[in-house]
């Protein structure tokens, strides 16, 4: 496995390492459909290979060239070197057969860390390296970048305690506990930054590094080849992108269940999506 992988790569090394008879399939990618699971990997595949949603003045150009390219190959490493089933598995389905051994490679969030290099939690915790995520044209968007919040509704009765519990869920004392009771290699990532200067989970994480550095690296704001007129990775940053990517990930999911063609899904998307934005004002 190369340090910087291409798709081209990851295809050639699913391929190789394949093994269904053994229940080792070469590769998991998310195949549930939604916005935040198939698109996903989708959209940081379809900006490496040059393509985005929409351009400068929100014409939708999902029925495009790079679109086809990166759908070509994730339906090709999904079906033929993915698990069975592959539009029923998400982030967690996949991380349970990671940590079985049961996946060669696995193209996901660096926060699956955590248990994937756990001994009480991974039979492959002494067999699992990283790599960055793999690009085609470019290397702009290939990465996402993605955080969970804790907020408190206005209507709570209870707006101090919710504040008193979030400020400890993430303070300090917190990370220091979780470490003590339940081992250094299980603290949460990405909360705090002195939790990668903290010398007993450097110890016992031969990732840390690698990911805070890849955290630092990463750029919502530039995440396509040409210029968008919207922030994001494996998202739009639009009210409207919840509803849209579940309905072009619910048309991927058909494709990969050859339900409809590669061209039938770039026309649907292409369709629906242009007619939400001319719905939503964005286009006349």
């Amino acid at each position: 496995m190369p340090n910087n992988p291409t798709f081209e790569d990851i295809k050639k090394l699913a391929a190789l390492l394949h093994n269904p008879k053994n229940e080792v399939y070469g590769i998991g990618l998310r195949g549930k459909p939604g916005w935040g699971a198939n698109m996903a990997i989708i959209n940081t595949m379809v900006n490496s290979y040059g393509g985005q949603w929409f351009d400068m003045n929100w014409k939708t150009t999902i029925n495009t060239s790079p679109w086809e390219k990166a759908l070509i190959d994730y339906r090709e490493l999904i079906t033929k070197y993915g698990p069975p089933n592959p539009t029923d598995n998400n982030y967690k389905e996949l991380l349970k057969l990671f940590s079985e051994g049961k996946l060669a490679m696995w193209i996901d969030a660096t926060v699956a860390t955590g248990i994937l290099y756990n001994p009480k939690k991974s039979k492959v915790y002494d067999k699992v390296a990283l790599a960055t995520a793999p690009i085609s044209a470019i290397k702009k968007g290939s990465q996402w970048l993605w955080t969970w919040n804790l907020a408190i509704p206005y209507s709570s009765k209870y707006q101090k305690e919710a504040t008193d519990f979030i400020l400890w869920a993430t303070s300090k004392e917190y990370v220091n506990l979780v470490g003590k009771v339940e081992g250094w290699i299980s603290i949460p990532q990405g909360i705090r930054l002195s939790t990668y200067k903290n010398q007993n989970y450097i110890k016992v994480s031969p990732f840390s590094k690698y990911v805070y550095e890849t955290i630092q690296a990463i750029n919502s704001e530039e995440n396509t080849l040409n210029k968008s007129p919207y922030k994001g990775i494996l998202y739009v940053s639009i009210p409207e992108y919840p509803s849209l990517g579940l309905k072009v990930g619910t048309y991927v999911s058909e494709m990969i269940k050859n339900n409809i063609s590669i061209k039938e899904t770039l026309i649907k998307s292409q369709n629906d999506v242009s007619e939400q934005m001319r719905k939503s004002g964005y286009t006349k």
